[in-house]
Formats: structure tokens, C-alpha cells, sequence
């Protein structure tokens, strides 16, 4: 989780601003900062069959990582946007799904899933929170640009390649009716009640995306200098870490409803403070909101599929979830994002209070709908 975390965490806290940087116009820097999610899109089910059913996790989390790590590294100098884009992209397709297979692995090993999951979930989100200040001290240390994220994330995901064959064997589980991990998986949206959930939080997620790519560059246009874009932009990953330990006793007090309706009211909070723009103390108060955004919101949301999965589709579930969240949701986002910040383009920037106003209300609807609308599956029994 650690090493995973830290790949992303140099990757994408400023990769919206080095496109910028590079000159790319708002619907490249829309698909730029999408490359994960058009990966999660593609990539996240097939991950899941293949772990649940023919290959063991940690082999298969191994051979993802390093293969992202050859691929970035032949990113490194690419200007043009076609061919870095489509090699971040080519790598996102293999690093996108380490994260969601580990997560089932955990769930699979831990003895005690709902109390010992966050804490060990919590690694990711430290790895990116020292993997974006690394990015920031490795510019001030050596003078050089935003460029250098590329290799950076190559050594981390090689490391992660060879620590994963480290990790617990884990082999595939075989449906004793030869039933497919990915079928069982898209069977559980026969639920309506599940099926509203992800639902919900898909739409909550194509608000969310407008952040991820236009966040960098708002915070630089407040005054921020971008070899210290990647520390700044980890202020929500600190706030998270605390956020996640303490997870289990949010979980425990409100439910999956309550845990996931303080993420998505976190998210409108956050976005309407955006749209405030001043002062500078409360834009990194919003900032902050990231890690409630992410651990009661998304991190919850996990936990909750785990509860209501089968066993032998563990990993196939939660690429479910990846599917439909990181992956279709931010994509969409991305490009509903792309459009409105272009609607509201003022030559060199952006009017900023329409463009956040915009998810700021969104995500206000979402909480409305989903505390309204969503009730927990709690007669689901997990099958042996």
C-alpha cells in the first residue's frame, strides 16, 4: 500500500500542472489528468477475474508494477502530447489496479477486516503524502521542473514490483459451478439498493473530478510556486491519515450510510469554499477536506463491498467499484470538467467561483439524494 501510494502520489499531484506547463490546451490536460481513470475504466474487471480465478495476487501486482515502471520510464523527456500521454496511459492501464487487488488481498488474509483494514489502507494514502513532498524536495535539491515526476514513479513502481513477490500467497479461488469472479461481480447490481449506491457515488465522483485536474492550477494562480505544488497539494493526504485510523469507530458508529454521507457532505463543503478563492488559509483549510473526502467517502465505500461480496469475487468487487467510480466517473468527470472550464476561460485563467460553483452544488445534490434514498444491505450473507 505504501509503495503504491508513493507511484501515485509523485504521478498525479501536479501532473495537471506539468501539462499546463507544457502547453497542452484544457481538454489535454482533461484527458492527462484522466489517464487513471480511463485506466480503472479498462483495466479494473479483467484485473479482478484474473486475480479471483488464474493468477495469484501477489505475482500478478508484481508483474503490473514493473511493467509500469518500464513504461514510464520511456515517458521521460516526451514533450508532444500523443506520446507521453499514451505511455502515462499505457502505464496508468497496469498501475490502476494494484491498489483494489491489494485491498482484496487484505480483506482476504486480516483476521479482524473491519477494524485492521483502514489501518493498513492508511499506507497508500502516507506513501502519497511522502511521495508528493519527495517530488517537491527532489526540485529544490536539484533545480530542476515538474519533468522528473516520470522517473520518479518508475523507481517506486519497480520497487512495488519486487516487494509485492514479498507479500502473502494468495492464490485464485474456483467457483465450484465454474461460475466467472466478473459475473458474480456484475450480478451484485441486480441489487437495487447497491446498485443506487454506486450510483450515487458514481455521479459524486464526476463532480470530484473537476479537482484532480484543475485543482493544481488553481492553487498556483493563488500564488503558489510550483516546485511546492505537490507538497501543498498533500495538505488533504495528511488530514486523511488521521482520518483513516480513526475510520473503524466512524464505521462502526454511523454505518456505511453514515460514513459515506460525511464524505460526499465534505466534498460540497470543500468546492464551495473553492469558490470563495480568499483567504489563502482557507483555501488550504479546503484543501484538507480532501482526506474526510476520501476516507469517509471512498475508502468507506470499500469496506462496505466487502461486506456484502462473495468470497471467492473479492477482487472482482472492488474492481467493480474501481470501474465505476475511478474509472467511468473520473473520465466523465474529466471531460465535464474540460468543457466548463473552457466555458468560463478568461484568457490566461479562469473564473474560477463559476467553474467550482458548479461540482460545489452538484455534490450538495448527491448528499440530498443519498442520505434520502440509500439503505444498507444488512441481511446479506457473505458465502463461504
Amino acid at each position: 500500500m505504501f509503495l503504491s501510494g508513493a507511484v501515485i502520489g509523485v504521478w498525479t499531484s501536479a501532473i495537471g500542472k506539468y501539462y499546463h506547463k507544457l502547453g497542452f490546451g484544457d481538454y489535454q490536460i482533461s484527458l492527462g489528468a484522466a489517464s487513471f481513470a480511463i485506466a480503472a475504466m479498462v483495466s479494473s474487471l479483467p484485473a479482478g477475474q484474473i486475480a479471483d480465478r488464474w493468477l495469484s495476487s501477489e505475482k500478478f501486482m508484481a508483474l503490473l508494477s514493473g511493467g509500469a515502471s518500464v513504461l514510464l520510464f520511456a515517458a521521460r523527456g516526451k514533450t508532444e502530447f500523443a506520446p507521453l500521454w499514451g505511455l502515462l496511459l499505457a502505464a496508468a492501464l497496469l498501475a490502476s489496479p494494484v491498489i483494489p487487488l491489494g485491498t482484496a488481498m487484505s480483506f482476504r488474509h486480516l483476521p479482524d477486516a473491519p477494524r485492521q483494514f483502514p489501518l493498513v489502507r492508511v499506507w497508500a494514502t502516507i506513501g502519497w503524502v511522502l511521495g508528493a513532498w519527495g517530488l517537491s524536495s527532489w526540485q529544490r535539491l536539484t533545480g530542476r521542473g515538474l519533468e522528473d515526476l516520470v522517473i520518479l514513479s518508475a523507481g517506486l513502481a519497480a520497487a512495488n514490483a519486487a516487494y509485492c513477490l514479498t507479500l502473502p500467497a494468495t492464490p485464485p479461488m474456483r467457483d465450484k459451478a465454474g461460475r466467472s469472479a466478473m459475473g458474480k461481480a456484475l450480478g451484485m447490481l441486480r441489487d437495487p439498493g447497491f446498485a443506487f449506491f454506486v450510483a450515487v457515488l458514481f455521479v459524486v465522483q464526476l463532480f470530484s473530478a473537476f479537482f484532480y485536474g484543475r485543482g493544481p492550477i488553481f492553487v498556483c494562480d493563488l500564488g503558489v510556486h510550483e516546485r511546492d505544488l505537490s507538497a501543498v497539494m498533500s495538505v488533504g493526504q495528511v488530514v486523511e491519515i488521521p482520518t483513516v485510523w480513526l475510520l473503524p469507530f466512524v464505521y462502526a458508529r454511523f454505518g456505511a450510510k453514515g460514513a459515506v454521507a460525511i464524505g460526499i457532505g465534505a466534498w460540497a463543503l470543500r468546492f464551495g469554499l473553492f469558490a470563495l478563492g480568499n483567504p489563502f488559509w482557507l483555501m488550504i483549510a479546503a484543501l484538507s477536506l480532501h482526506g474526510i473526502c476520501f476516507g469517509c467517502g471512498r475508502i468507506a465505500a470499500t469496506m462496505y463491498v466487502d461486506t456484502i461480496c462473495d468470497r471467492d469475487a473479492r477482487a472482482s468487487a472492488q474492481s467493480l467499484l474501481s470501474l465505476t467510480i475511478d474509472g467511468t466517473g473520473m473520465v466523465l468527470g474529466n471531460l465535464i470538467a474540460g468543457a466548463v472550464a473552457d466555458h468560463f476561460r478568461r484568457a490566461e485563467t479562469w473564473d474560477w467561483r463559476s467553474v467550482w460553483l458548479v461540482p460545489a452544488v452538484g455534490c450538495a445534490v448527491c448528499l440530498i439524494a443519498f442520505t434520502a434514498g440509500f439503505r444498507e444491505n444488512t441481511s446479506r450473507v457473505k458465502a463461504a
